[in-house]
């Protein structure tokens, strides 16, 4: 029994080193195979910028390209009939690994990025491509990989997202800049911004201006450091160092400034003054526009040496740019406010030296026209020649006051005397002053039933004023004459101004352009309507209409057809039994 037991022992035995030799024999035709391919391709396969390593479907390395040595740093003796995950350690995981193979036997590429370990332990980013090797019977004999060094690339990639970045932050801040037209706030802006990018530890912003003089002076704005620390130091002088920067001639970016032949030179500082910030590394950057114009400088500095990259240099000059056109911006809205305010107070001082004559001129006029109409001393000649004198002379007097109010109200000096007004009473009396002194216009005045007086807190003189030119607009507006619809409404006629009374006023006129109608209500602004007829004016009224109701809290608008006529809309709150009398300024 032990001996036939031996025997089937001996066979199973037998059997298992046949298997054993077949699966050798296999594996190594898989190698002759795989040898005798790529042996005749070998020059072609040194020649690839790529590492192509061959394996066994059991990772037994049977080829090693010469670009492979290079990559891994194993030359092909040293690595052929060795496992690859021997020689080429990664961050790849053994799950991955599995999964990859399995991909493989089922004739898939597969394609990864992750960390391979060179044979002196330093590591780099590989692109890793993998294919399966088929024999002429299509039967899977082996793994083809094509590595490639990412390390450049990677560089590259983050050298493009740093550009990136510090294009989008220079034009990020410079949006910021350019709405900014306060000269102090804008070059603090930038030299909080600049000094943080930078990676400075302070930074400083000089800059000359222009005083009421005319005279030039330096200020300055700093961050990273408190004011006091430059207090007892002297403005930057026109020396080696700061005068580059001063006159526009070069970036200057040092490593160690003191270590520079011209720091420390200019008497009476040599070296660094006492108390003085340290300043090491160093950074200065001229603002200066095309035209050439300087406008100051940028400067930073840091306690370490060699803190000042290319990068940050970069940053500098493009927030220096950007600086320079948002500087001049702001130098251009002061220089234009400060021509406005002398274009008020002009026109201000030259309403009020014209409105004493002008007074006068009427004075006399009526004067005359009394005595000629008690005397009859003059033919009808004369008195439609005295009439159309009073007439243009209150003309002239009423656009002297427009232009007075308009002044006013620009340096905000306009006021309003809150008082209790009926609204209604206000608005009839007016429209039975007007109609004796127009001829070819009907007034027509409606009012809603009010169960009490339509009272509006409010100044008398300001609300005449706005009714008056309103309705001097709609004769003016309707050469033709007709009729003027003058209605006094609670809440309007469109119901949409509750606890308010409104003022219409409608003509059958020129009408307004529809693309006008956003405009009628701006200073000078005259339609293009208007523009092609003989009326006279110069778009001031409504302005001063507008601002006048606004004072008191109300609207004001216009619905109106070209060649059909418009209706003037104007709604003030009704008085608040609760509120006093009191003076409202523009």
């Amino acid at each position: 029994m032990d001996e036939a037991k031996s025997k089937e022992q001996l066979i199973d035995e037998v059997r298992s080193l046949r298997q054993r030799l077949a699966e050798v024999e296999a594996l190594q035709n898989q190698q002759d195979q795989i040898e005798k391919i790529f042996n005749s391709q070998t020059t072609i396969l040194d020649a690839v910028d790529e590492a192509v390593i061959v394996t066994q479907l059991d990772g037994q390395i049977v080829y090693w390209n010469l670009c492979a040595q290079e990559l891994y740093g194993w030359s092909a003796a040293e690595v052929l009939g060795r496992n690859i995950v021997d020689v080429t350690p990664s961050t790849m995981s053994r799950a991955q690994a599995i999964e990859v193979m399995e991909r493989l036997r089922s004739g898939e590429k597969w394609s990864g990025e992750f960390e391979v370990q060179r044979r002196d332990g330093l590591a780099f980013p590989a692109l890793v491509t993998n294919a399966p090797i088929r024999d002429a019977q299509n039967n899977l004999i082996g793994i083809i990989g094509f590595s490639e060094d990412l390390t450049k690339h990677k560089e590259l990639q983050a050298k493009l997202r740093e550009e990136t970045e510090t294009v989008e932050t220079i034009n990020r801040i410079g949006q910021l800049l350019s709405a900014e037209l306060d000269l102090q706030r804008l070059v603090q802006t930038v030299t909080d911004a600049a000094t943080d990018l930078t990676g400075a530890e302070f930074g400083a912003f000089f800059y000359n201006v222009i005083d009421e003089r005319g005279e030039s002076y330096t200020l300055y704005t700093l961050s990273g450091v408190s004011s006091d620390r430059f207090a007892n130091f002297p403005m930057p002088r026109n020396t080696d160092i700061f005068g580059p920067t001063f006159r526009g001639e070069a970036v200057i970016r040092l490593e160690n400034v003191q270590l520079d032949p011209r720091y420390g030179q200019n008497a009476p500082y040599t070296g660094m003054p006492p108390g003085h910030l340290p300043v090491v590394s160093y950074l200065a950057v001229p603002v200066s526009l095309r035209s050439g114009e300087i406008l100051g400088g940028l400067f930073f500095g840091h306690s370490q040496p060699g803190v000042f990259t290319a990068r940050a240099e970069r940053i500098a000059v493009g927030l220096a740019a950007q600086t320079a056109i948002a500087m001049d911006n702001a130098r251009l809205y002061q220089q234009a406010q400060q021509a406005i305010r002398t274009r008020d107070e002009f026109l201000s001082l030259a309403a009020h030296e014209l409105k004493t004559p002008i007074t006068s001129i009427l004075g006399y006029v009526q004067v005359l026209q009394r005595r000629v109409q008690q005397e009859s001393l003059a033919s009808e000649r004369n008195e439609r020649a005295l009439r159309t004198i009073a007439q243009q002379a209150k003309r002239l007097n009423q656009l002297i006051i427009s232009l007075f109010d308009l002044s006013r109200l620009q340096i905000g000096q306009l006021a309003i005397e809150r008082a209790a007004v009926d609204l209604r009473e206000l608005v009839q009396r007016i429209v039975d002053e007007m109609q004796p002194t127009i001829e070819r216009h009907s007034l027509i005045f409606r009012a809603d039933h009010f169960e009490h007086a339509p009272i509006v807190l409010g100044d008398p003189l300001r609300l005449e004023q706005v009714v008056q030119n309103l309705l001097h607009n709609a004769v003016k507006y309707s050469p033709d004459g007709g009729v003027i619809d003058v209605r006094v409404t609670r809440d309007g006629a469109d119901g949409q101004h509750p606890r308010h009374v409104c003022i219409e006023i409608a003509d059958g006129g020129i009408g307004i352009p529809a693309e006008s109608l956003p405009y009628v209500f701006r200073r000078f602004f005259r339609a293009k309507n208007v523009e092609q007829t003989q009326i006279s004016g110069v778009g001031v009224g409504l302005y001063v209409a507008k601002e006048i109701v606004t004072l008191h809290g109300g609207t004001i608008n216009v619905e109106s057809t070209e060649g059909v006529g418009s209706t003037f809309h104007v709604c003030l709150p009704l008085k608040d039994t609760s509120e006093r009398g009191s003076t409202i300024t523009a």
